[in-house]
């Protein structure tokens, strides 16, 4: 037997679990020998090593200390994410770091890192992980928005001017609210409004960061930590209208968790599966020749006001014909069930709602279709055996109808598939759908936009 070796004490210790327990404390061995015990806390116990060493006058401390590195370095480590979030709450509090800092410390201190919740998380951690090994000064990791408020660099300030002049040209007061509050219409964005002031400035000139742009408004929420960032150098609030009541139904943790499980399971079938998300959009209404509606059902001011300040389109409230977009999200499954959902292809098909309503069989007809024009190597059958799909709860969709699960089999049967899984959200819950992101990028897309029939035809 080797000295300055781990032992296993497999071989050694009794089988009875009680006299195991007495035998350790009290261990005595045939030779002499060092023991090491690592305590792990909690419910885990204690993991003991211990090791021959050769007679006193030839035992030499530096082995017994590059042993004890050896078993520190394979020691497994354990932490609980209460672990980390009381640390993070104690000394937040007393040193005044910011999380990306105090995160390093944990996984410096530790040796135990979690994965980050977001994928800007991540980067954050990543520079500021960088920058502490690279930097001979930490006192540099400051934060900049302390700037806030100072003497600003004059080469901006053309800019400045001619933002304020568009505002006052542009903003405009509802026409069926009597308030302060003024809305601008032709930007639904601030990347939006600083193209646009920009195309109103000579080419040379310059223009500040859209984080800067957006600090120079007034603050949503002039009690919050944030406020002290702003500077509310115009008097005008950035804010997006926000539709967040949501309904409560007793079956929406199940349906939660069942999405859980379909995600982790495309990712364990990552490459022999593929994942739909479907859904409808609401209805673009179409109203007779001469005579546009607006696009967008839910008011956003934009499709009201033109550059006069006149009515160019009629309520939406008011219309005959109508479109009806259905989305179909392609995604790309990523290699974590923990990581975004929402990339992938989308494919969009417009339907008139009254000749072309909206059906599972059509439904089946239109994914059918997009599936052998992207997953098939013969234009018929899929390339991949299994299909996973999520979708809302509304009649098209409902797997408990008998007309969805007869649409669902023409499909399975139609792409010769091996296995084909269809879950949906809780009732009133459909915000939970990725094909719901898509819908966002749409109203982007019909903003101050009215849409009329020419001579039976859209336009």
């Amino acid at each position: 037997m080797v000295s300055y070796k781990q032992i296993d004490l497999t071989d050694f210790e009794p089988e009875d679990i009680v006299k195991r327990r007495t035998w350790l404390c009290n261990l005595k061995l045939q030779f002499a020998f060092g023991k090491f015990t690592y305590a792990h806390g909690n419910h885990m116990g204690n993991l003991t090593v211990i090791w021959k060493q050769p007679p006193v006058s030839e035992r030499a401390s530096s082995e017994d200390i590059r042993l004890l590195t050896e078993i520190k370095n394979v020691v497994p480590k354990f932490a609980t994410r209460a672990m980390r979030r009381e640390f993070m709450e104690l000394y937040s509090k007393v040193t005044k770091d910011k999380p990306a800092i105090l995160r390093s410390m944990y996984r410096y201190l530790t040796g135990h890192s979690f994965a980050a919740e977001n994928r800007d998380e991540e980067s954050v951690d990543n520079n500021v992980c960088e920058f502490l090994l690279g930097s001979d000064d930490p006192k540099l990791a400051v934060d900049l928005r302390k700037n806030n408020g100072k003497v600003r660099d004059p080469k901006y300030n053309v800019f400045w001017k001619e933002l304020e002049i568009y505002l006052d040209e542009k903003s405009v007061v509802h026409e069926r609210r009597q308030s302060q509050t003024t809305y601008m219409p032709f930007a639904v964005s601030v990347a939006d409004l600083r193209n646009q002031s920009l195309e109103r400035l000579p080419t040379d000139k310059v223009a500040p960061s859209m984080s800067w742009i957006r600090l120079n408004f007034m603050p949503g929420n002039p009690y919050s930590n944030s406020a002290m960032n702003y500077t509310a150098n115009f008097n005008v609030k950035h804010s997006v209208q926000q539709r967040l009541l949501r309904a409560k139904h007793p079956d929406s943790g199940y349906a939660f968790t069942q999405f859980t499980y379909l995600k982790q399971y495309a990712v364990e079938l990552r490459d022999h599966s593929i994942m739909q998300c479907l859904d409808d959009k609401a209805i673009i209404p179409i109203r007779e020749p001469n005579r546009p509606t607006s696009a967008c059902q839910r008011k956003h001011h934009g499709s009201l006001v033109a550059g006069e300040n006149n009515l160019l389109t009629l309520d939406h409230d008011y219309h005959l014909c109508g479109i009806v977009p259905s989305v179909c999200l392609l995604v790309d499954i990523p290699e974590h069930f923990r990581d975004t959902f929402y990339h992938g292809d989308v494919h969009i098909t417009l339907k008139e709602k009254v000749l072309q309503p909206s059906s599972p069989i059509r439904h089946a007809t239109e994914t059918t279709k997009i599936t052998r024009e992207v997953c098939s190597d013969d234009d018929v059958n899929c390339n991949k055996p299994v299909l996973l799909r999520y979708t809302d709860g509304g009649p098209d969709h409902r797997t408990t109808y008998q007309s969805v699960q007869m649409a669902a089999i023409e499909e399975f049967i139609s792409l010769d598939l091996d296995m084909f899984i269809a879950c949906r959200t809780a009732p009133n819950q459909s915000y939970n759908n990725p094909a719901e992101r898509i819908m966002s990028l749409h109203n982007l897309g019909l903003q101050n936009v009215a849409v009329t029939s020419k001579h039976g035809t859209w336009s």
